[in-house]
């Protein structure tokens, strides 16, 4: 919804449009944006005393936004002019069980875990570290997990405690999404895996007999 309003909001208001926003902070009279480019590769900073910012889900805490009084709010009218485009439904996402942004531990799965029923035993895991489960991209295409379980640019950037990721190859949408966790433990028989630049620990062993060894000594 924010690529599609956005900009148009940003014209009708005659305001710079921030997207991919992952931080802002006050600055004089205004505002220093932090803006992700190639896919969290580079930061890049802007500043402006007002703008339209795309924030990248997950950066920033719902806590810290709440506040003990209420906020004004001023309705602006916006307009698609002679665009075709029209708007007919929103259609809101199932509610999910857990907000994986809000979770200490997550137990991630990707496609190594090889198939839909094999995430029984990341699930197992998960339960045993009294984790949450989260995936990479490929296991929701693949119809295996849902939408709130994805962690990365396209979907969710999560900050836990610990992160385990099993059998993730570490794309760069999906370390956007994670790389800035304190401990990132990964499995992967694939020893040139990306994943293994950015993870404090890694393990090239079959990602079951890790599962099952941590369970075992639990």
């Amino acid at each position: 919804m924010g690529m599609d309003i956005a900009p148009v909001l940003g014209v009708s208001l005659y305001l710079p449009v921030i997207s991919y926003c992952s931080g802002i902070e006050n600055s004089g009279d205004g505002y220093e944006f932090t803006s992700q480019l190639y896919g969290g590769k580079m930061d890049v900073k802007s500043s402006a005393t007002k703008a339209v910012a795309m924030v990248l889900a997950g950066s920033f805490s719902a806590d810290e936004g709440k506040s003990g009084g209420s906020a004004s709010v001023e309705e602006v009218s916006v307009g698609a002019g002679s665009s075709r485009i029209q708007f007919k439904e929103l259609i809101e996402p199932e509610a999910a069980d857990v907000d994986i942004t809000q979770s200490d531990i997550l137990v991630a799965v990707g496609r190594g875990i090889g198939s839909k029923d094999d995430i029984e035993v990341a699930q197992e895991l998960a339960e045993t570290l009294n984790a949450d489960l989260a995936c990479s991209r490929p296991i929701v295409d693949a119809g295996w997990l849902p939408k709130s379980c994805q962690v990365g640019k396209s979907g969710l950037k999560v900050n836990p405690k610990v992160y385990i990721a099993l059998g993730i190859s570490g794309a760069p949408e999906h370390l956007e999404g994670m790389k800035d966790v304190s401990t990132i433990i990964a499995v992967n028989t694939d020893k040139n895996a990306p994943i293994f630049d950015v993870a404090h620990y890694g393990m090239t062993d079959d990602l079951f007999d890790i599962c099952e060894e941590i369970g075992d000594s639990l």
